[in-house]
């Protein structure tokens, strides 16, 4: 599709991390699919390399497919070295707030000089917002925010500043003595030591990260903002907003294809990940229905040594088939060494790949339960498709998700951890066989059943994220 000058044009500009851009790409594609919306999606130079290079072939994925359909990837600096860890959150957006901030308020001006290409609204990540929206301020544009976790996680960020105010939590957003912090009566309780804010080992980092959490809700007060949730999940949360705040849910933002079929493969074209994803799909063809283990702990879960090891020691005594995702950067930089024989051992019931396609995955019908480390988008595909959760949460929101999974939507299991904070090879066995051979586990399966046709509902017409979704374009195009 090329451009019209008809056409509503948005800039959209996600947070640069996987966990961010994959969603807003799938509400980009949506907009320019189903609403006729000319995208310009615009990524930091260093991700934007990393997404061509993992989507490098021509005739299928991102690249043909955001060209067929008028999304249009460009990129800016985000004033970092590119040797430089992307994963120094507090470095990286300080840096994106002084080098972006005016680099995308020239592209947005530059395209403003061309008739054909008059800008119509500028979508910004929530934890972008702040410094998006003040470097265009001056632009004439509607204004809208997506956030791209759990409703529960805008929640604790919207009442830090009235929780600090009241002294429950301290200026910093960090506590000195550790304690259980209860936000709002329709929150599970979190430890200080899982505030969804707590993003490094460093104190000073996430004190900053604190404050730029306020400063970014502070500048999304009154703006439009939609979220990769549904209502159903968290109606009491989202009946908890003020209206002039009102946050509108319109996911599971996942390709449509994934809700037309049960039994045939499944190919979407559009993928945003930063690692080129390996061949399992035939592996999971030649296992029996609802036999399999998947294993994948997302971008930035990062495992010891004596962690990687329990895992693989409880994996093994399951005695079922697995299907591992094992990331080149999984230890940290150092090499993924498994326990001595361990490969030999499992090669007729185990597959590793370093990257995979999730959603083919959880949608294989050989695929039983998904141990994962609780981020969103994991979360959000495993309820879609209906596959139970083993909770392993590693940082920031991912203990609220779990929360969510195991004691709200009674979805899931959690991995107990011993004193030392390692899940032991005992502890994951037997989850795995509370989850997939006990009574238990045949509640949890139901229930989960139960919330994937609930979540696909609310996307057909009529359903409440499509509902939402409509009022959001039209607020957009206005």
């Amino acid at each position: 599709m090329g451009s019209n000058v008809n056409s509503p044009h948005a800039v959209m500009v996600p947070f640069p991390a996987q966990g961010h851009v994959n969603p807003m790409m799938q509400l980009a594609r949506k907009l320019a699919v189903e609403e006729g919306f000319i995208i310009t999606f615009v990524n930091t130079d260093h991700h934007h390399q990393r997404i061509i290079e993992a989507n490098s072939n021509e005739k299928s994925g991102l690249l043909a497919e955001a060209k067929a359909v008028g999304i249009r990837l460009v990129s800016i600096s985000d004033g970092l070295d590119p040797s430089e860890s992307r994963n120094q959150f507090a470095k990286l957006t300080n840096s994106l707030e002084t080098i972006s901030g005016p680099l995308l308020c020239k592209l947005i001006e530059e395209m403003e000089e061309m008739e054909q290409d008059r800008v119509t609204c500028l979508i910004s990540d929530l934890s972008v917002t702040d410094w998006v929206f003040k470097a265009t301020k001056h632009l004439n544009l509607s204004r809208g925010i997506f956030w791209s976790a759990l409703n529960a996680t805008y929640a604790t960020f919207y009442r830090a500043q009235s929780l600090v105010s009241a002294g429950i939590i301290p200026s910093n957003g960090i506590f000195k003595e550790h304690k259980m912090v209860e936000y709002v009566s329709c929150l599970p309780p979190l430890h200080s030591s899982q505030l969804t804010w707590l993003l490094s080992r460093s104190d000073e980092d996430n004190a900053f990260l604190f404050n730029m959490i306020l400063r970014n809700i502070e500048s999304a007060r009154g703006q439009w903002c939609v979220s990769n949730t549904l209502y159903e999940l968290e109606a009491p949360v989202l009946n908890s907003f003020p209206k002039e705040d009102c946050v509108y849910p319109i996911g599971p933002l996942i390709p449509s294809e994934f809700f037309n079929t049960e039994d045939e493969r499944i190919e979407p074209g559009m993928t945003t990940g930063f690692w080129a994803e390996e061949e399992c799909l035939a592996w999971l063809d030649k296992q029996s229905g609802r036999s399999v283990i998947y294993v994948a702990f997302g971008s930035i879960a990062i495992l010891n040594h004596a962690q990687l090891e329990e895992f693989a020691l409880g994996l093994e005594a399951t005695q079922r088939p697995f299907l591992w995702v094992l990331r080149s950067d999984l230890l940290n930089g150092e090499p993924v060494e498994l326990p001595c024989g361990f490969k030999e051992r499992t090669k007729h019931v185990a597959c590793f790949v370093s990257w995979a396609p999730q959603l083919e995955v959880l949608s294989h019908t050989s695929v039983a339960c998904f141990i994962t480390h609780c981020g969103w988008n994991s979360t959000l595909e495993s309820i879609t498709m209906g596959v139970p959760l083993l909770c392993w949460p590693y940082f920031a929101d991912q203990f609220l998700n779990c929360s969510f999974v195991v004691d709200v939507w009674r979805v899931g299991l959690a991995l107990k951890a011993n004193k030392e904070g390692i899940v032991e090879k005992g502890e994951i066995k037997e989850a795995v066989e509370k989850l997939l051979a006990q009574h238990e586990g045949l509640e949890i399966r139901n229930r989960i059943t139960k919330l994937k046709e609930i979540a696909r509902d609310s996307v057909k017409p009529g359903g409440s994220s499509y509902i939402n979704f409509k009022k959001f374009v039209d607020a957009m195009k206005n």
